[in-house]
């Protein structure tokens, strides 16, 4: 099957091979910490790393706040409700088709590229990432107000992880590495 990514640091090259990285890259591994590690035993992808891996020395925006939030509550419920699918944590985020590609936003700012990879197995889940917030837009003729409530919140991640796709979805899959460049758009 071949996939579209997102190369967001524009570092990946043709013939690149994306791997899991092996957690003592980033971890001391103990008895104390051994139980929220052993779910990713085979090693973290670079957003595993990047969202869980990685000890910040700078000040974060909320944004960033918003999406670690996001990301720890997501796997939270995934381990407790869905431990069967593919952690975010552990994945290549793709699109099946390039078309699928224009739902991203980041396409329009910044100078990303565009890689097709090659994957030879089974090891995917389709999700709607339009559910990744915890807030729901309460006018869209007024995108200034969210609604906040634990029930959206949680209802988005139910959503997300059983495969829920919305009334326009952003479709994206998780594909566990790994995966090999097979071309540069």
């Amino acid at each position: 099957m071949y996939v579209y990514h997102i190369d967001r640091k524009n570092i990946l090259h043709l013939g690149d091979e994306l791997k899991l990285s092996p957690l003592q890259d980033y971890f001391s591994i103990t008895d104390s910490n051994d139980q929220y590690l052993s779910p990713f035993t085979s090693g973290l992808s670079t957003h595993g790393i990047k969202y869980f891996a990685e000890n910040f020395k700078s000040i974060l925006s909320s944004d960033d706040l918003n999406s670690y939030d996001i990301e720890l509550f997501f796997e939270f419920i995934r381990q407790l409700h869905f431990p069967n699918k593919l952690s975010r944590f552990q994945s290549i985020f793709t699109v099946q088709e390039i078309a699928q590609l224009e739902k991203w936003g980041q396409l329009k700012v910044g100078n990303y590229q565009i890689v097709k990879l090659k994957v030879e197995h089974n090891n995917y889940s389709t999700h709607d990432a339009s559910f990744l917030n915890r807030s729901t837009l309460v006018n869209k003729n007024n995108p200034g107000y969210f609604k906040f409530s634990p029930g959206s919140y949680l209802d988005n991640a139910f959503n997300y992880w059983n495969g829920s796709m919305s009334s326009d979805p952003k479709v994206e899959l998780l594909i566990k590495p790994p995966v090999k460049v097979v071309e540069i758009l």
